[in-house]
C-alpha cells in the first residue's frame, strides 16, 4: 500500500529522483509522461525545450503542454558545438586507436562521426549545453527540458544526480532496457533483411546483364575508372550515363585519348536495372561480384567496439551509455552490413581489373563506404591511383570531412582528393587533410554557374535580370538529413495551408518543393502527402527550378544555398533548434535566417523587396566554385601514360 502511494505521489518509483523540487530550476522528463508533469501546480509559469529529432513526438509533446511557451536554444546549442567540435574529433580518434579491425571500425558510422548518421553527436552537444545551464547564474524561471533519447536521460541522471537544481521525473534504466532490447531484435530481422536484398540483387544482376561483354577487355591503353551514382536522372538520355556530380569529366578525358568506364555502386534500384543493360559496355556493375560466401561473411559480420572502458570519457563525463546505445543500432541497422558487402566486391573487382585500371575516379565525402573503397583497392591493387573529387562544400559541422590528429595517420584515403574551390580546399586542410594531397580542379557539377560571364572580365556592375512574373514562385530545397528536412516540410505544410499573397499580385504564392535524390518521400510518409494546389513536388533538376525562382527557401545541410545566392536568387535559411550543420556565412555573401514563428513574414517580406536578380560577381563566383582545370585531371589521371 505505501509503494503504491509513493508512485501515485510521483516520489519514490524506481525511475524518479526525490530532489527537492523548491529549489529546482530545471525538470528532466521523458515524452512520454509530459502529460502527467504539467498537473502540477508547481510548474505553472514555466517554459519548455524540446532536446531530440522526432517531429510527430515533438508535436505530441506540444500538445500537452498547451499555452507553455516553447523556447528554442539553436544558437545555444550550436556554439557548444563549436566549441566541443575538435575535442569530440579527437575523442572519437582515440576510439579508432583501439580498434584492431580497420574493415570493420572504418565501416561504421559511428568512425565517420557525421551527425547525418549518427545522433552521438547531438546528443554529446545536449549534455554539454546542459552542463554549461548549470554552471550559469542560477536564475529564477524553471524549465522543462523534454529529452526524447531514453539513454541521454539516463546519462544526465547518473551525473548529475546530487544537482540540488535539477529534478529528473520518471527517468531511469527502464526505458534503456526496452530500446537495447528493441534493437537487440532487430538484429537477426536486419540480417535477413541484407541476405534476402543481397540474393535479390543477384538475380536480377546476373539476369539483367546476362551474355553482356567484359567492359575491360585487355585493351591498351588502360582504363580510367568513374565511380557513379545510379539514380533516375542518370538515365534521362536513352543509352548515355549522365553524371550530375562530375558533370563533363569523362568527355575531358576521352578528349585526351583515355578509355574512361564507369563503376557503380552496389544498391542500384531495380526499376534502373533494365535502362542500365544498354549501358552494360561501359559499365562495371559492383553487384555481379558479389558470391554467395560473400553474403555469409558480410551479413554475419557485426561491430565490435573494443576497449570501452579505455575511451568512453569526454570532458570528465562517462559516455558509455551514449556509446552502447550506438553499438546496438550499428547491429540493429543494414548499413554495417552493405557497405561490408560493398568492400568484398571492391576486393574481387579490384583483383579482376587492377590491372587494367590506371586511375579510380571517386566523389569524395569521406563516408564509411569510401574508406573501404580505398582498403580494398590498396590491397589487391595498390598500383592504381585513387583521386576523390570534393563535389559539394564542407559544412562547418559535417563532421565527416574533418580528422582528429591520431586519425590524420591512420584514415584510409586517396593519393589525392580534388576540390571544387579553393574555399573547400582551405577548410580540408584545416580539417587536418595532408596539404600534399589537396588539389583544386574546379566546380564539374557547378559549370553553369559561370555562364553568365561567358569567360568574359566582370561588369563594372553587377549583372541585372529583370523577374517580371505573374505570381511568385519559392523554391523550398530538402537536405539529407531527415530530421533537419523534415522539421522543414512540416512546418511548410503546416504554415502554408492558408495561401500566400503579395500586395500587388492575384495568385498565390506557388512552392516548388525538392527532395533530396537520396531521401525519397516514403522516408517522410506512409501515406500520400495532401497538397493544397499552391505546393507541389519538384523534381526538376536545381539550375532549372532556380532559372525560375524568385526565392530559395532551405534548410541545412546543402550546397544549394550558394548556388542561388551566386545566381542572385534571394535566400531565406529556415533555423530550427537542430545543429546547424552548415553555420557560416559571410565571404560577400548575406543569407536572411528564419524560425518558424517568423516564417511567413520573413518571405512576404523577402518577395515585395526584389524585383530583379543580380548574380555575385565572376570572382566570388570563382571564390565557391572554381572554374574548371582540365590540366589537373589530365595530370592525376597521367593522360597519355599507360601506368
Amino acid at each position: 500500500m505505501l509503494g503504491r502511494t509513493r508512485r501515485r505521489r510521483g516520489l519514490a518509483s524506481p525511475c524518479v529522483m526525490t530532489t527537492p523540487a523548491a529549489s529546482a530550476r530545471l525538470w528532466m522528463i521523458a515524452p512520454a509522461h509530459v502529460p502527467r508533469l504539467h498537473a502540477r501546480p508547481d510548474l505553472k509559469g514555466t517554459t519548455w525545450h524540446y532536446m531530440g529529432t522526432d517531429v510527430q513526438q515533438r508535436r505530441r509533446t506540444a500538445h500537452a503542454l498547451g499555452s507553455t511557451p516553447l523556447v528554442g536554444f539553436g544558437n545555444e546549442l550550436n556554439r557548444v558545438a563549436h566549441d566541443i567540435r575538435q575535442p569530440f574529433l579527437e575523442w572519437i580518434a582515440e576510439a579508432g586507436a583501439c580498434q584492431p579491425d580497420p574493415t570493420v571500425w572504418w565501416g561504421s558510422t559511428l568512425a565517420s562521426k557525421s551527425p547525418l548518421q549518427t545522433d552521438l553527436f547531438l546528443l554529446v552537444c545536449y549534455a554539454e549545453l546542459i552542463r554549461s545551464w548549470l554552471s550559469e547564474t542560477p536564475g529564477t524561471t524553471r524549465r522543462i527540458v523534454v529529452v526524447e533519447n531514453p539513454w541521454l536521460a539516463w546519462l544526465l541522471r547518473c551525473h548529475l544526480a546530487g544537482e540540488t537544481r535539477i529534478v529528473f521525473w520518471r527517468v531511469g534504466w527502464w526505458p534503456c532496457v526496452r530500446d537495447a532490447a528493441g534493437w537487440l531484435v532487430r538484429l537477426p530481422l536486419a540480417t535477413m533483411r541484407v541476405i534476402l536484398w543481397a540474393v535479390k540483387s543477384l538475380v536480377v544482376v546476373r539476369w539483367t546483364f546476362r551474355g553482356s561483354t567484359d567492359p575491360l577487355d585487355g585493351r591498351s591503353p588502360r582504363a580510367v575508372l568513374i565511380y557513379t551514382w545510379i539514380h533516375p536522372r542518370s538515365l534521362v538520355r536513352p543509352g548515355h550515363l549522365t553524371d550530375p556530380w562530375t558533370g563533363r569529366l569523362q568527355e575531358i578525358l576521352t578528349t585526351q585519348g583515355e578509355r574512361v568506364k564507369r563503376l557503380t555502386p552496389l544498391q542500384i534500384p531495380s526499376t534502373l536495372m533494365e535502362p542500365l543493360r544498354a549501358l552494360a559496355p561501359q559499365l562495371i556493375v559492383t553487384a555481379r561480384y558479389l558470391t554467395v560466401g560473400d553474403l555469409l561473411r558480410g551479413a554475419c559480420r557485426w561491430l565490435w567496439l573494443h576497449d570501452l572502458a579505455r575511451w568512453s570519457r569526454f570532458q570528465d563525463w562517462n559516455y558509455a551509455a551514449l556509446l552502447y546505445q550506438e553499438w546496438l543500432r550499428e547491429w540493429g541497422q543494414v548499413q554495417f552490413a552493405q557497405t561490408r558487402l560493398f568492400y568484398l566486391a571492391m576486393r574481387r573487382i579490384a583483383r579482376c581489373y587492377g590491372a587494367k585500371v590506371k586511375c579510380l575516379i571517386y566523389p569524395f565525402e569521406n563516408q564509411p563506404w569510401e574508406k573501404l573503397l580505398c582498403l580494398a583497392w590498396r590491397e589487391q591493387a595498390p598500383q592504381v591511383t585513387l583521386v576523390g573529387y570534393q563535389h559539394s562544400w564542407v559544412p562547418p559541422l559535417l563532421l565527416s570531412y574533418a580528422l582528429g590528429a591520431r586519425e590524420g595517420k591512420t584514415v584510409p584515403l586517396p593519393d589525392y582528393i580534388v576540390t571544387n574551390s579553393d574555399v573547400n580546399l582551405r577548410t580540408l586542410r584545416a580539417g587536418g587533410y595532408p596539404e600534399e594531397k589537396l588539389v583544386n580542379g574546379g566546380a564539374l557539377r557547378h559549370e553553369y554557374l559561370h555562364t553568365a560571364y561567358n569567360d568574359a572580365p566582370p561588369p563594372a556592375d553587377p549583372v541585372t535580370l529583370p523577374l517580371a512574373r505573374p505570381r511568385r514562385i519559392v523554391f523550398v530545397t530538402l537536405p539529407l538529413h531527415e530530421a533537419h528536412a523534415s522539421r522543414l516540410l512540416t512546418d511548410v505544410l503546416e504554415e502554408f495551408q492558408a495561401p500566400l499573397m503579395i500586395a500587388g499580385l492575384t495568385e498565390p504564392v506557388q512552392f516548388l518543393v525538392k527532395l533530396h535524390p537520396s531521401l525519397p518521400l516514403r522516408r517522410f510518409s506512409h501515406r500520400p502527402l495532401r497538397l493544397p494546389p499552391w505546393i507541389a513536388l519538384s523534381d526538376q533538376p536545381t539550375p532549372q527550378a532556380l532559372a525560375q525562382a524568385d526565392l530559395l527557401l532551405y534548410g541545412g545541410p546543402t550546397s544549394t544555398w550558394w548556388e542561388a545566392a551566386l545566381s542572385g536568387v534571394p535566400v531565406l535559411k529556415y533555423a530550427s533548434d537542430l545543429l546547424d550543420i552548415d553555420a557560416g556565412h559571410g565571404n560577400g555573401l548575406t543569407v536572411r535566417v528564419c524560425t518558424r514563428e517568423t516564417l511567413r513574414a520573413s518571405l512576404q517580406e523577402l518577395l515585395r523587396e526584389r524585383a530583379v536578380r543580380r548574380p555575385a560577381p565572376a570572382h566570388l563566383i570563382n571564390e565557391f566554385f572554381g572554374k574548371v582545370n582540365e590540366a589537373v585531371w589530365t595530370t592525376l589521371t597521367g593522360v597519355g601514360s599507360t601506368r
